[in-house]
């Protein structure tokens, strides 16, 4: 995928901002009531900006809000998950950063879509 792509998911979508060597910036808009799959990357760290609405996150066992301005880092191998609990879009801003960046680099554990062999 290349810079200004879009691509639809069942908790809404998500577009490429920016690329570069080692790193890829991208706007996630989940939809109310809807949450991506528990899930690790073994290739690369993020960090998330929330810009608009109420973010529920799962990093490890740990569970908590973040509001508009508020912002989380995740470590390679770190299991996370993003859900929108709210009425309204949720959007907010990830920084990929790694040696590898692609799609693939996803292992879920858990997904309301049927994407992994338990959920």
């Amino acid at each position: 995928m290349k810079v200004g792509d879009r691509d639809q998911r069942p908790w809404g979508q998500f577009e490429i901002l920016a690329q570069g060597s080692g790193y890829q910036v991208k706007r996630l808009e989940v939809l109310p009531g809807q949450q991506l799959s528990l899930q690790r990357h073994q290739q690369r760290q993020e960090h998330w900006l929330v810009v608009q609405g109420l973010a529920r996150v799962q990093l490890g066992d740990r569970q908590f809000s973040l509001r508009v301005g508020q912002s989380l880092d995740i470590a390679i191998g770190e299991w996370h998950r993003l859900q929108n609990p709210g009425d309204e879009l949720l959007a907010l801003i990830e920084v990929q950063m790694g040696s590898y960046l692609g799609e693939d680099d996803i292992e879920r554990r858990a997904d309301d879509y049927g994407r992994c062999p338990t959920s």
